[in-house]
């Protein structure tokens, strides 16, 4: 049985684009700036770790357009965001781990708009 010892999830924002200083910004806040999980067996095409919750808030001057939510590594995500997330509004990303490798393993989850 071999252990997975550590594992690190950071969350990041990509912007796509640059908008003159003089037009509304959508902005976000995640509730966490990363997730821990529990060692566990690392084993190709095993059970994932029980999923952990990540609150996104648009906290900009205007909605937050979402082109893709995606995670790397051993990690994966599922999330109930829509493609246009409204000023204060808040949207939940669920995400787990499944190692195929032991070791430190890190990953991030990507919000690109």
């Amino acid at each position: 049985m071999i252990w997975n010892r550590h594992s690190k999830l950071a969350f990041t924002l990509a912007v796509l684009s640059i908008l003159p200083a003089c037009v509304k910004v959508a902005q976000v806040s995640f509730s966490v700036s990363s997730l821990s999980f529990a060692p566990q067996v690392a084993s190709p095409g095993g059970s994932p770790s029980a999923p952990q919750s990540v609150i996104l808030t648009s906290t900009g001057q205007t909605n937050l357009t979402i082109s893709s939510i995606d995670a790397s590594g051993d990690f994966s995500q599922t999330n109930d965001c829509p493609s246009s997330l409204a000023q204060n509004a808040t949207c939940t990303i669920q995400v787990t781990f499944a190692p195929n490798a032991i070791g430190a393993i890190s990953g991030a989850i990507t919000l690109s708009s």
